[in-house]
């Protein structure tokens, strides 16, 4: 098989395909052997199902997954199909439909805790992100308040100038007008 199969591709590889996807149950594909639109839609669709980034391309690791399922739905169809043709009495029949039961809830639960897994990867991208952002902002509030500070010592440094100045000011008039008296 190449490297990766995808739109367009044809070939006895791409029938493989289109048949594991017809028994995966996530579309109706003519087995056709070429590779179009609505196989690649069924490729996504199959690596949703996965939890695989749906691309819609076939490589190797997609491939070997896409076995491995039609090897536990085979093996699935194989003891169901054992289960059917065996005799068995009420209580082992209401046990395999237990089994099948949990089975199933422990599929969903093993679906659900890969959803959250992912939720949670995607929240932290998301805080990462924010942090990224933030943290530049951050660097100028202090750069801003260090302005800050400066502009203010020497506001103050200029009132008491004016302090100093205005009491000289009133030294020098009261020295004035007592001159002028005498």
């Amino acid at each position: 098989m190449a490297a990766t199969i995808g739109l367009n591709a044809s070939g006895p590889a791409v029938k493989q395909i289109q048949q594991m996807l017809n028994k995966a149950g996530v579309a109706k594909l003519p087995v056709s052997g070429e590779f179009d639109a609505k196989t690649q839609d069924a490729v996504k669709a199959f690596q949703k199902q996965q939890k695989v980034k749906p691309t819609g391309e076939v490589d190797g690791s997609l491939l070997k997954v896409m076995l491995e399922y039609q090897k536990m739905v085979a093996k699935e169809a194989a003891q169901d199909k054992k289960l059917a043709g065996a005799k068995l009495s009420e209580k082992q029949k209401q046990l395999a439909k237990t089994l099948r039961g949990r089975t199933d809830q422990l599929k969903k639960m093993r679906d659900q805790a890969a959803q959250s897994r992912a939720a949670s990867d995607a929240i932290d991208k998301f805080i990462q992100q924010w942090q990224k952002t933030l943290a530049p902002i951050g660097d100028d509030a202090q750069l801003a308040n260090v302005n800050l500070q400066n502009v203010m010592q020497q506001q103050q440094q200029a009132m008491q100038m004016m302090s100093n100045v205005s009491k000289k000011l009133h030294e020098t008039t009261k020295s004035i007008i007592s001159n002028m008296r005498a």
